[in-house]
């Protein structure tokens, strides 16, 4: 064999040994194993002598380290972005989600009828206040229509009482007592239709507070208090007023100014009429 020959088989012998070699460590994983550094001693020392004189699997250790690297990389920056961003929202389910829509939901149709019947509530008694203040209202102009009314019939029966004092003997006339300066006029007059007596005076002063005017009868020997007259039933302007009789059936003998205490029987000095 020639010299050229002999070179080309060794130059092949050695390329299919190196190709052989190179796909056994691949199929073993033992370049992983290296690179990741737990690659058993004998293995790794067969391994570096290898590395020496096979290009080729000096490359493949090469690319595998270069892979483990970039692992490592995109581990680390996975990780630290985990730390910025802390743990993952969790997710709510969507059947707790629903749920959770239904109670807001009705908690929300409830504030709303809430709120309609206290609306409607505060109309409806805000009607029914108007509907008794107009009631009121009416009533009040009522009885101040009446009360306008009754001081026109007041006023006709007081003018009537007076023609009558001026036009019929059936009339007793009162003497004015010393008790006031201007000397007051009154008057008794029977009415025929109710068959009671009515006192007619005139210019009689409104008596003080703490004051009133008592009507007194005679029966036997006993006088007899006959009814009051306060300030309250007088008008302020000393004009014609009547008054009728509570108790008809006793005839009018005085007519005293007392004080709040009533007495038993009247005081002489305080005469204002007199019989």
């Amino acid at each position: 064999m020639s010299v050229g020959n002999a070179l080309q088989c060794e130059s092949y012998l050695w390329g299919k040994f190196t190709t052989m070699k190179l796909s056994e460590y691949k199929r073993l994983g033992i370049l992983d194993a290296y690179a990741l550094g737990v690659l058993d001693p004998e293995r790794t020392e067969q391994l570096e002598s290898d590395l020496e004189t096979n290009v080729a699997l000096r490359r493949e250790l090469n690319e595998v380290e270069g892979r483990l690297e970039n692992f490592k990389k995109n581990f680390t920056r996975s990780d630290q972005k985990k730390k910025h961003t802390g743990s993952p929202t969790k997710k709510t389910s969507p059947a707790k989600s629903s749920k959770n829509r239904r109670i807001v939901t009705g908690l929300l149709i409830l504030l709303v009828v809430g709120l309609t019947f206290v609306f409607l509530s505060t109309l409806y008694q805000k009607a029914t206040v108007q509907g008794e203040l107009n009631d009121t209202n009416l009533r009040l102009s009522q009885i101040s229509e009446e009360n306008d009314d009754l001081m026109m019939d007041r006023k006709t029966l007081e003018s009537g009482l007076w023609n009558a004092v001026e036009n019929s003997d059936a009339v007793v006339s009162l003497r004015a007592g010393d008790v006031f300066s201007q000397r007051p006029t009154g008057h008794v007059v029977k009415c025929h239709l109710t068959e009671r007596y009515i006192l007619l005076v005139e210019n009689l002063n409104p008596p003080d507070e703490g004051q009133f005017y008592q009507m007194w009868g005679q029966s036997g020997t006993s006088w007899r208090r006959m009814g009051l007259i306060q300030k309250n039933d007088m008008g302020q302007d000393g004009r014609r007023q009547a008054f009728i009789f509570p108790q008809p059936a006793t005839d009018l003998e005085l007519i005293t100014l007392e004080s709040t205490q009533p007495p038993e029987s009247p005081d002489r000095g305080a005469v204002v009429f007199q019989r």
